[in-house]
């Protein structure tokens, strides 16, 4: 039966100790990295959320008016009070709102599922109430 234990070489337990401190405040340093982009990526889709959220109420209200705009003009030119053309601008710039209120609808869906996404809600679809 032998027994047998390993002898350290001078300074080579303090080399040891210092490598792995290094390495803990890499790892700790590489930590407070990503945490401080997650937060700027959360913060930059958050205000990039609220603005999508104006726009597309502003849109939103735009092209209503567009569509009780192209109601009376549909009236007026049914009295004959407008020509076919004018009431045919009306209709184009009604559809021209509606569009765009569509693609900045799609913008503020795809907003919310990024942002949802970054804040590791389960439900990508969960709603998140912007004021």
């Amino acid at each position: 039966m032998s027994l047998t234990q390993e002898i350290e070489v001078f300074g080579q337990r303090w080399a040891r100790k210092a490598a792995a401190k290094y390495r803990w405040q890499a790892a700790e340093a590489e930590y407070k990295k990503a945490e401080s982009s997650l937060i700027a990526q959360i913060r930059e889709a958050f205000i990039n959320q609220l603005f999508l959220q104006k726009h597309r109420q502003a849109l939103e209200a735009i092209a209503e008016l567009d569509k009780e705009t192209w109601g009376s003009a549909q009236k007026r030119f049914k009295e004959g009070a407008i020509r076919q053309i004018n009431l045919d601008l009306i209709r184009i710039e009604y559809n021209r709102a509606r569009a765009e209120f569509l693609r900045a609808d799609s913008e503020w869906s795809s907003g919310r599922l990024g942002l949802n996404r970054l804040l590791g809600l389960s439900d990508p679809l969960a709603e998140i109430k912007l004021r």
